[in-house]
């Protein structure tokens, strides 16, 4: 939830440089995972297990801190106007949607001097946008009858899914097939971070050294996130462009090290993914911004971040089953390469839907920043 709530308020901030802003904030990943593995070590040692997790849950009290100073600025929150709206622009809201009072304003409204004709005009739209708008009604003593009710309580649960982000899984076909690009994505983070370590320990690489490995890979996360924002934010390259081939470094590294046995190549491994991540994750949070808009972006970010957390879930838990299966984490990494090459297909295939079989404009390209 504070991962959400930062990320909102940083779209809501920036906007001519918001994936310089975004990598600088994601970096924050990067730096716990050099520090936290260091540190949670120490506290182990000298407080033992439990010590060391309350220590730990401990410093998460500057949620609080952050809390008091990251509110968004009331001047830069972005919200539609009725006739941006009625013109498409943004979204399509199910609780609030345009009415032709708000549609057929001025210019965008062209009728004739004939009297019956605008009363009767006046008269449909009185019906159409109370009838749309106002699903409770009352009957004579003022009691709602139990239809109403039913309307009430479906238009209280749409509200829910709008503002939770998740009507735009039937709202917006560019967001829907996008999160399917998302789940084997995800594989990555879901099998290197938990595997990584015991991978090196299996062929023989000491604790301590296979452990560090986490490290390079935070260091090399940082790096990541603070270099791809100029050249996202430069708005040369199609962000696709950006991500097939650092893509194309996770699955070269997955590869190599499920058949290494070396502590140098695990190293070489472990900065190259972790440079890779560092830039992929962000990517992910600027297409979606530029597929859902400013005005969906809280929610969309939201349930990107759920589709990735499964993700997650699915592929330690599956790699975790292959290691039993197989006495071997290399079939872990296996999995997250084939995994990664499935996603690179799919997003190749999403940018040539959405860009010449079905042109969409919520497609992000250079063109429609």
């Amino acid at each position: 939830m504070c991962y959400t709530s930062v990320l909102t308020i940083i779209g809501d901030c920036f906007h001519l440089h918001f994936a310089l802003a975004f990598g600088i904030v994601m970096s924050g990943t990067g730096v716990g995972m050099v520090t936290f593995p260091v540190f949670g070590g120490f506290l182990i040692e000298q407080f033992g297990w439990r010590g060391a997790l309350l220590i730990l849950s401990a410093t998460q009290a500057n949620i609080f801190v952050c809390a008091k100073f990251m509110k968004p600025f009331g001047h830069t929150q972005t919200r539609l106007t009725g006739r941006e709206v009625a013109s498409g622009a943004g979204y399509i809201s199910l609780t609030d949607p345009p009415s032709l009072d708000s549609g057929a304003r001025g210019d965008d409204y062209e009728g004739d001097d004939d009297d019956d004709r605008t009363a009767r005009l006046s008269l449909k739209r009185f019906r159409f946008s109370r009838g749309y708008r106002t699903m409770a009604s009352t009957d004579a003593d003022g009691e709602e009858t139990e239809v109403a009710q039913e309307k009430t309580w479906f238009r209280k649960i749409m509200r829910i899914l709008d503002r939770a982000g998740v009507s735009l899984i039937w709202t917006n076909r560019v967001f829907s097939v996008f999160l399917l690009a998302l789940s084997p994505m995800s594989a990555g983070n879901g099998i290197t971070l938990p595997f990584l370590a015991a991978r090196a320990g299996s062929v023989g690489v000491p604790t301590l050294r296979a452990t560090s490995l986490l490290s390079v890979i935070g260091m090399a996360n940082v790096i990541g996130s603070w270099t791809y924002g100029p050249l996202v934010d430069a708005n040369v390259i199609e962000l696709t462009f950006i991500l097939v081939p650092i893509e194309a470094i996770v699955i070269v590294s997955e590869i190599v090290i499920a058949v290494n046995e070396s502590y140098g190549g695990f190293v070489v491994c472990a900065a190259l993914y972790g440079f890779a991540s560092g830039v992929y994750v962000p990517v992910f949070g600027v297409m979606m911004r530029r597929i859902v808009g400013q005005e969906r972006f809280p929610g969309g970010i939201g349930i990107m971040f759920a589709v990735v957390a499964i993700g997650y879930i699915i592929f330690s838990s599956v790699g975790g089953y292959l290691y039993d299966v197989t006495d071997s984490y290399s079939g872990c990494f296996y999995l997250g390469g084939a995994s990664a090459t499935l996603g690179v297909v799919m997003i190749l295939g999403l940018h040539l839907l959405w860009t010449r079989l079905v042109p969409d404009d919520r497609w992000p390209t250079i063109n429609n920043r």
